[in-house]
């Protein structure tokens, strides 16, 4: 539902749970989700931090699916914070896991992010293969249609094919609309209105952007903790959007 800041608090709980049974595997569990939820929320430190204690500890324990399900959270903190290389690094490691262990969602959603990584670290033929890739993924889970759309979207447009771009990033609406998604809804409004912009539909693409900005506004009246909040605007993707709606004297 994209309430990260709640999702958070309960597994915050549940968490204390497991710690109260002595369960270190069930702790080490909720642990891959909080990194999750730190990124989410764009408390990229706090993720980082707990996400690289995960692999730590559920490494000594043998679970080997939540060693990749925290290197491949760990892989878009780390992108995000600028380090491309262990971003890399990372993200290739969950998905040849999760691909070995015939995970299609989770090989679908890992490519996806590192087909992003890939793209902002500047490897845009590299990420076009792999995001093209994505997309064969996801034929069958249609969740993470619009996310894998929008990142393609996104890397063609920067690869000069704005017309591609267009397309793709409609089909990536039409899939936002069409279903509930797992992450990625502003990123998918976002590209819309870059390659709107692109091919010269300014109109449309304020009408698009005033959209994207009043949903922002929504996701970020319920990151009901202040403190969260910076962070959470602090995003790239929300941060895009807020200086383009800016730019452009949207509200």
């Amino acid at each position: 539902m994209g309430d990260h800041a709640a999702e958070l608090e309960h597994w915050t709980k549940i968490g204390e749970c497991f710690d109260s049974m002595g369960d270190r595997r069930g702790r080490a569990v909720v642990d891959v989700n909080m990194g999750y939820g730190w990124m989410m929320v764009g408390a990229y430190d706090r993720a980082e931090a707990t996400l690289r204690a995960v692999v730590e500890q559920a490494t000594a324990l043998h679970l080997e699916r939540a060693v990749a399900a925290a290197r491949h959270n760990l892989g878009l903190v780390l992108a995000y914070r600028g380090d491309f290389e262990g971003a890399i690094r990372e993200e290739t490691a969950a998905l040849e896991a999760m691909a070995a262990a015939r995970d299609e969602r989770m090989t679908a959603i890992c490519r996806i992010y590192l087909a992003t990584i890939l793209e902002m670290a500047n490897d845009l033929e590299k990420a076009e293969t792999v995001a093209r890739q994505s997309l064969q993924d996801v034929a069958r889970l249609p969740t993470l249609r619009a996310r894998a759309l929008a990142v393609l979207a996104r890397i063609v447009l920067r690869r000069g094919s704005a017309d591609e771009a267009e397309r793709l990033s409609a089909e990536a609406i039409d899939a936002l609309a069409a279903t509930l998604v797992e992450g990625g809804e502003a990123f998918t409004r976002l590209v819309r209105v870059e390659t709107l912009m692109a091919t010269g539909r300014v109109e449309e693409a304020k009408k698009s952007l005033r959209a994207a900005k009043h949903d922002l506004d929504d996701a970020v009246a319920r990151v009901r903790d202040e403190s969260l909040r910076a962070g959470y605007l602090a995003i790239p993707e929300h941060a895009q959007l807020l200086a383009l709606a800016r730019q452009h004297s949207v509200d």
